[in-house]
């Protein structure tokens, strides 16, 4: 009987090179191939696409004229319909001139409105006159002599400081509107008067303030201060 052959014995020194094991002639790559190739393939394609992701912002970034145009598009005008000052609208000019009279003197009270209208409209300077009240700072308290005048004609104002022979009356702020107060006139006369001098008083024959209107030189007509009702003269 023959011994089994044994494998031949490799002596390796200690500064030999190990051997290299020879891959098996299958016809198919070796495995490490397979890894590296793979490898590379991801590094190339991740570089490709940091490569494109930095491109693209150059290729699709809008110009700086390009963003004028686009804001400007955003920040188009909406029309929109403006309504028309009211001629006879003076609450604006009454609270201004309140401001104006309390830096005068803090306890001023309201002595009078005057005005001129034309066809509808203020032809004059709108005046307020404000007093120092001698008694209580309330309506119907007496005024001193000492007045101070506040006058709107277009953006212009005029302030005045005078004394005045009547002491006059401290007067609430009338509850009825100038414009109000010219309608009832205008309703009473049938047609828009086409002059008319206006005073906001306390009238010492109704006992209360008044819008007094003056359309002609013996025609004037009392409307009440807070309620807009035409009074019996």
């Amino acid at each position: 009987m023959n011994a089994p052959s044994r494998p031949p014995v490799v002596h390796v020194r200690p500064n030999d090179p190990l051997p290299s094991i020879p891959a098996e002639s299958t016809g198919e790559l070796p495995w490490t191939t397979w890894v590296f190739g793979g490898a590379a393939l991801i590094v190339t394609l991740a570089a490709g696409a940091l490569f494109m992701g930095e491109a693209a912002p150059q290729d699709t970034a809008p110009s700086a004229e390009q963003k004028i145009e686009d804001v400007t598009k955003v920040a188009e005008p909406i029309a929109l319909a403006i309504t028309p000052v009211r001629p006879l609208d003076i609450m604006a000019s009454f609270l201004d001139a309140q401001e104006r009279a309390r830096i005068w003197d803090r306890d001023a009270m309201l002595a009078g409105i005057e005005v001129l209208i034309s066809k509808g409209k203020p032809s004059s300077a709108l005046t307020f006159q404000f007093g120092k009240s001698l008694g209580r700072n309330q309506p119907g308290a007496h005024l001193g002599p000492r007045h101070f005048s506040i006058s709107y004609l277009g953006d212009d104002v005029q302030t005045k400081e005078n004394d005045i022979e009547s002491k006059g009356v401290a007067l609430p702020a009338p509850n009825c509107p100038l414009e109000a107060a010219f309608k009832t006139l205008v309703a009473s006369e049938g047609a828009t008067p086409a002059r008319v001098a206006v005073m906001y008083l306390k009238s010492p024959r109704h006992g209360r303030p008044v819008w007094l209107m003056r359309t002609g030189e013996n025609t004037t007509k009392s409307i009440s201060g807070s309620d807009c009702l035409l009074l019996r003269e």
